[in-house]
């Protein structure tokens, strides 16, 4: 396990240069791999043949492969990537020159376009060029060989294993570029959603508290008024929940206390509106409760034990005991008017409590 834990972190090394990317280097990397091993594979052959020319070329064409994957550690991808396709065409041109079209090694052709559209940096119009060169390149190989005998007479079987050995290369180096590219844009999309999901939590999430904020549940709202009553159970209420004397709050025992208070009444806001609906910090500290598919009596009996809970709560503050009560103005949802005027009215009930002695709830 130590091994192949080595052989991985050699093959996924990032590039040391800030201009090129890890991506294109891990890329070029396994192309190379796959082109030693089909030059192995024809060292082979040739050794069971007793080609004993053709296992030096071989070997040449092996450690030229070598070079390209060492040059991928050199601060020079982007060199290796062009390096690599010029060695590709000229290796090309020379088996199709010495063993003729059958041996099928012109099928690296494509590997090596592909190798060029995905990470060599080739923008339009050299992305057109540059294929239709590819193009231009495989069609002139295929008439130098309806003209010229190869310069080297192999056998039928000979011809027939290097040919598979093209095949399952072009294929393996295609196929090996493809999925590692698209890996890497799959892993970056993903990113890139929840990074936006991030984003978009942070901008809807009041930072304190942990409820939706005022913007949040606004549009949270809108959209539910557009899609209709189906959305919301034919019901709606609006409260408008403020911590009483919470200035006083700061003011005996300073902002972070404040600050503990609010979070700890939100924390119990949460679980009790679960199923209910939503609740959102409005300002300072008032919030938002929004009661959907339940009627005003059914919310005001949710107040009333919300008020009693925040009644009978305790919050420590440096072994400081902390209590507060909380009024709650409530006003049921009229569909003949906006939610911003029935969000005004639950307000106007809120400060009735105000001014009626507080912790109450007012419908």
């Amino acid at each position: 396990m130590n091994f192949i834990s080595k052989i991985k972190d050699i093959l996924l090394k990032d590039v040391d240069n800030e201009n090129e990317t890890k991506k294109a280097a891990v890329m070029l990397r396994f192309s190379s791999i796959i082109m030693c091993v089909c030059f192995l594979c024809h060292i082979i052959l040739f050794t069971i043949f007793n080609r004993p020319i053709e296992i030096r070329l071989a070997f040449l064409f092996l450690a030229s492969h070598a070079v390209s994957f060492w040059l991928t550690y050199r601060r020079t991808t982007k060199a290796a990537i062009y390096y690599m396709a010029c060695v590709s065409v000229f290796e090309i041109f020379l088996y199709i020159l010495l063993f003729g079209w059958n041996c099928g090694f012109q099928q690296i052709l494509y590997s090596v376009l592909i190798m060029m559209l995905l990470i060599g940096g080739l923008v339009p119009p050299r992305t057109f060029i540059f294929t239709g060169s590819i193009i231009l390149i495989e069609i002139c190989f295929f008439f130098f060989t309806k003209f010229f005998q190869p310069m080297i007479r192999l056998s039928d079987i000979e011809i027939s294993c290097l040919h598979i050995i093209s095949t399952f290369t072009a294929v393996t180096r295609s196929f090996s570029l493809i999925t590692l590219f698209s890996k890497d844009s799959v892993e970056m999309e993903r990113k890139l959603i929840n990074y936006n999901k991030k984003i978009e939590h942070l901008a809807s999430v009041d930072p304190l508290t942990g409820l939706l904020n005022r913007r949040a549940i606004e549009s949270e709202l809108d959209s539910m008024i557009k899609a209709g009553p189906e959305s919301y159970g034919n019901f709606i209420n609006f409260a408008i929940g403020d911590i009483d004397f919470f200035k006083k709050i700061n003011d005996t025992y300073g902002h972070e206390a404040g600050d503990l208070v609010l979070k700890s009444v939100a924390a119990i806001f949460k679980k009790k509106m679960e199923g209910y609906g939503h609740v959102a910090r409005w300002g300072g500290e008032e919030f938002l409760f929004v009661f959907l598919g339940i009627n005003g009596d059914e919310a005001v009996m949710i107040l009333e034990e919300l008020r009693n809970e925040i009644k009978q709560s305790e919050f420590n503050h440096n072994d400081t005991i902390i209590k507060c009560t909380m009024t709650f103005g409530l006003e049921e949802y009229n569909h003949t008017e906006t939610i911003e005027h029935s969000i005004d009215d639950a307000d106007k009930k809120l400060y009735l409590g105000k001014e009626s002695g507080r912790d109450q709830v007012v419908f």
